[in-house]
């Protein structure tokens, strides 16, 4: 039944834009949401970097740690190392007393990691025992990874 004033065909009309207002809103503000989220992954960044340092340990020992390369036995890209963004020191000690140190990266990190902070980098640490050698290793990442 039509209104005798004339507003049936304006109301339907407003009662959609608003409607279609609100949907497209609702789309807009959830991809926003969704694309403007960053991902951290520098704990994970740094125990991978752990891992991959202490494979390459294990793999090929250290018969002799002052010819011992740390990048091709590890498959470390050496440009990804000094970045800016990655750490990494390794201590070979040997009852006590340190017999090589190997560092690369930002050394920085070995003091910012034990630091509370959202922007500071995050680390990974721990002890082997290969062919004698008390082997201290340290791994931060302050890389944030990319917007999704």
């Amino acid at each position: 039944m039509f209104n005798k004033k004339g507003y049936t065909d304006v109301s339907d009309t407003i009662f959609f834009v608003i409607t279609f207002a609100i949907v497209a809103l609702t789309i807009g503000v959830s991809i926003h949401l969704f694309y403007a989220t960053q991902v951290d992954i520098r704990a994970q960044e740094a125990k991978i970097l752990y891992g991959n340092v202490v494979e390459g340990i294990f793999e090929n020992g250290l018969t002799d740690i002052n010819g011992f390369d740390i990048y091709a036995n590890a498959n470390i890209d050496k440009s990804v190392a000094k970045n800016g963004d990655f750490y990494f020191e390794i201590d070979i000690r040997k009852d006590g007393v340190s017999k090589r140190q190997i560092f690369e990266g930002n050394r920085e990190f070995k003091v910012s990691c034990d630091l509370p902070g959202p922007k500071l980098p995050k680390c990974y640490s721990g002890n082997i025992f290969v062919g004698g050698y008390d082997v201290f290793v340290i791994a931060g990442s302050n890389s944030f990874g990319r917007k999704i």
